[in-house]
């Protein structure tokens, strides 16, 4: 973080240096606030930088989840943790949506060992979960149990995972990587879009089609 932080202050014009400085600040630091800051102005510095969107989109993805855990911890709904979740929900579907539309193969090395296949899946999967968790939370809790809008939101979420399916790396893929990143998350395989897929249509009561998916 020192190094990301003196390299900021040699160059105050790479958008990249404040992209890796908010997302180390945000998440492994846990100074949110200026985390986002940073990652801000490394969108404003270049509105076309696609992994910038993925980091802030993760960011936004982790204060939803906070805030999701204070509302339902709570004895009482507050609707202002309930605007909370929608307003970071709805941050980090609009983030994971930009950096799908600016995504291009050819990104930054510096960022390759973190990303050896890409992060196309990775938008696509990360922004499927955001639908899966919205659409589950519509019909599960109470107070805010909705069922249109949580057959909605699980219906875009299996568009989703169709999408990080198609672009997705096989676990062969990932297990025959050499020298991967410690960072590397190997999440985001196709086995995993087929395991999401059957979460979800097990949500849409569409328990046949869950049970051919988690086969898979």
């Amino acid at each position: 973080l020192i190094d990301i932080q003196k390299s900021v202050i040699l160059d105050d014009q790479d958008s990249d240096k404040f992209m890796t400085l908010g997302y180390l600040r945000s998440i492994y630091l846990d100074q949110v606030e200026k985390g986002l800051k940073d990652l801000n102005k490394a969108i404003d510095m270049n509105p076309g930088n696609s992994l910038a969107y993925l980091l802030r989109g993760n960011v936004n993805r982790l204060m939803a989840e906070k805030s999701k855990a204070k509302f339902f911890s709570a004895a009482d709904y507050k609707e202002s943790e309930l605007q909370k979740i929608i307003q970071f929900n709805n941050a980090s579907i609009n983030d994971f949506s930009k950096s799908i539309e600016y995504y291009k193969n050819d990104f930054n090395t510096y960022y390759k060992r973190l990303f050896p296949f890409g992060y196309l899946h990775y938008s696509y999967g990360s922004r499927g979960s955001v639908y899966y968790n919205l659409g589950a939370d519509y019909k599960e809790f109470r107070g805010i149990r909705n069922k249109e809008l949580s057959k909605k939101f699980l219906n875009l979420s299996l568009s989703d995972f169709d999408l990080l399916i198609e672009y997705a790396p096989t676990i062969d893929e990932v297990e025959n990587l050499k020298n991967p990143s410690k960072e590397f998350e190997v999440d985001f395989v196709k086995l995993t879009g087929h395991t999401w897929k059957g979460d979800t249509y097990s949500w849409l009561n569409k328990f046949a089609t869950a049970c051919k998916n988690w086969r898979k």
